[in-house]
């Protein structure tokens, strides 16, 4: 049995199992609290994943941008 003060909620872990999101790659299903969202697929993935999941449409949305070093403003290239 848990001790709590009167007032005080205690967490609840299937709450917190709520606020993250589980890797879409195959053989991860790792639980990321600040997972990544691939532009290409729209999957979600864990850090180690988000750049090597084979994805077809990786860099379609890829920008480049240099900044200005007289007012430190980025400038978008077409």
């Amino acid at each position: 049995s848990r001790d709590s003060s009167p007032g005080v909620a205690s967490p609840d872990h299937a709450d917190l199992l709520s606020l993250g999101q589980h890797c879409s790659m195959a053989g991860c299903g790792q639980l990321d609290f600040l997972p990544f969202r691939c532009d290409g697929c729209s999957r979600t993935f864990c850090l180690d994943h988000r750049t090597a999941h084979g994805c077809p449409r990786a860099g379609d949305r890829d920008v480049t941008v240099l900044v200005c070093p007289i007012c430190a403003k980025g400038v978008r290239l077409e």
